[in-house]
């Protein structure tokens, strides 16, 4: 061997070339074995309402019939009931305790998993069929197995939707800028999130939900004048899906009448061509949205939203505009932010050394608003951005604004006709729009610097996410250890 092949081998010039050729492989080969050990890390039930979204499935399968939806009660069969509660023991106070909510199937003759004379009662039936159909795949695969394998089969399934909304991610991220390098990082962001690879690992439809929602994110910055019949019919249908799966999805048919809606004023159409393809898409997408809110509605299963359960506090007086506003803004966005970043397992365990973990990430969210902010006045010399990358930004910050404005209606709703502040803060219901929020959150952050500095900051993004990762990992294995008592 001469010494040009010695010097090549001994250099990294090889592995460099691999990483480079291989990296969107390389990264979708790491999320899924993280994934894999967070399936392993985090015991069963501990994903929040992975038990009834279980059901669900354990339902169709083994009893051949939807469930029926009824507002705060779940009918659960015997072996998940006795897994929870062997896993409650375990945690010697770790977990919350859901039992006052569940309905023991033990009619006569009752069987090892359910009784046929059991009226599947299940508030997950709120949401339709997709993910569920889905999931009845490895359930059907690995039936006779114990109650936990059939669990972690499922897990492992739901994370694969998962790794295809990081596909989507880099595809996106490649539509919209040129080069490999923002598609990988923002693969890399989405793909280690802390609190999305959490809810991504259990058996939750929020991981379909995530997934159409990249999809049809990418559709409506890559549609193109002039648009078609066909493209209104597969954007309707697309959107009904997502809202068909969870209601959240209801802002991506808002979004297809809107850019379809610009799309043909472009065109110099009359007003009624304009609102032929807009209203086809839309009609298409509510009517499939709601299929299941109406059967749900026509069996007495609840109103088209499922209804919120709640009754007005007794001896209370209505709240004032100044508390809900200060509510909201003060205790819900905080918890809000929390639990986007971090918030694991039904008792809600945050980060360690919460205070600083999460005052550090409220820095770095308020840099990259500043950097959408002042960049391109302080970078006004650079080229100008791409038109695609452009309009994925304004199509991201619409979606966020149109969600935003829902769950803090519902929350206020809920305060002023019910005296109850209890809307669930999560920040899981913004993961619909995870690869919107972070083209934005990345191109604040590179707005801070001159072009030539971008790559450095690509690169500490990048590490950092990865760094958040393995210690969040790290921290849910020390709370889910069921080795340890709580003191």
């Amino acid at each position: 061997m001469d010494s040009n092949n010695v010097r090549l081998l001994a250099s990294p010039q090889p592995f460099l070339v691999f990483i480079k050729r291989h990296h969107l492989a390389i990264i979708l080969i790491a999320v899924f074995l993280k994934q894999l050990v967070l399936v392993w890390i985090v015991p069963p039930w501990q994903v929040p309402d992975e038990p009834a979204h279980f059901q669900y499935v354990q339902t169709i399968v083994e009893q051949g019939v939807w469930p029926i939806f009824t507002t705060g009660w779940t009918t659960y069969s015997r072996e998940l009931i006795d897994s929870y509660n062997v896993m409650s023991k375990k945690y010697h106070g770790r977990v919350e305790i859901f039992n006052r909510t569940i309905t023991y199937a033990t009619p006569a003759n009752i069987s090892r998993r359910w009784a046929a004379a059991t009226t599947p009662h299940n508030v997950a039936a709120l949401y339709g069929p997709p993910y569920y159909l889905y999931e009845a795949i490895p359930y059907l695969a690995f039936a006779q197995a114990d109650i936990d394998t059939r669990l972690y089969a499922m897990r492992a399934w739901s994370s694969l939707l998962f790794l295809a909304l990081v596909w989507v991610a880099y595809r996106i991220g490649r539509l919209v800028r040129s080069g490999a390098g923002f598609a990988a990082v923002l693969a890399i962001l989405i793909g280690f999130q802390p609190m999305v690879s959490y809810i991504s690992v259990g058996i939750n439809n929020d991981t379909l939900v995530y997934l159409l929602g990249g999809l049809l994110f990418g559709a409506l910055v890559a549609v193109k004048p002039p648009a078609t019949p066909r493209t209104a019919v597969f954007l309707g249908l697309l959107a009904g899906l997502a809202t068909l799966t969870k209601q959240s999805g209801w802002i991506f048919i808002v979004a297809v009448g809107i850019v379809l809606w610009r799309l043909a004023r472009h065109q110099g159409q009359t007003l009624s061509q304009r609102l032929r393809l807009p209203l086809l898409a839309t009609m298409i997408g509510g009517a499939v949205g709601t299929l299941w809110s109406v059967m749900n509605y026509l069996t007495g299963g609840g109103d088209f939203v499922g209804g919120t359960g709640l009754q007005k506090l007794p001896n209370t007086l209505p709240p004032t505009f100044i508390n809900v506003l200060a509510t909201d803004i003060v205790d819900r966005s905080r918890l809000v932010f929390e639990r986007f970043w971090g918030s694991y397992g039904w008792s809600g365990a945050i980060m360690e050394h919460a205070s600083t973990f999460y005052l550090a990430l409220a820095v770095l969210c308020f840099m990259s608003v500043v950097g959408l902010v002042l960049g391109r006045w302080l970078w006004r010399h650079e080229e100008e951005r791409p038109f695609l990358f452009q309009r994925s930004l304004w199509i991201g910050t619409g979606l966020f604004v149109l969600l935003d404005v829902f769950l803090r209606s519902l929350y206020w709703q809920r305060a002023l006709k019910y005296h109850s502040y209890s809307f669930p803060a999560q920040g899981r219901y913004y993961f619909v729009l995870i690869i919107p929020l972070a083209i934005i959150f990345l191109h604040g952050l590179e707005g801070l610097v001159d072009r030539r500095w971008r790559r450095l900051v690509w690169a500490i993004m990048a590490i950092g996410m990865i760094l958040l990762s393995v210690q969040s990992m790290v921290m849910m294995s020390h709370w889910f250890d069921l080795s340890q008592p709580v003191q």
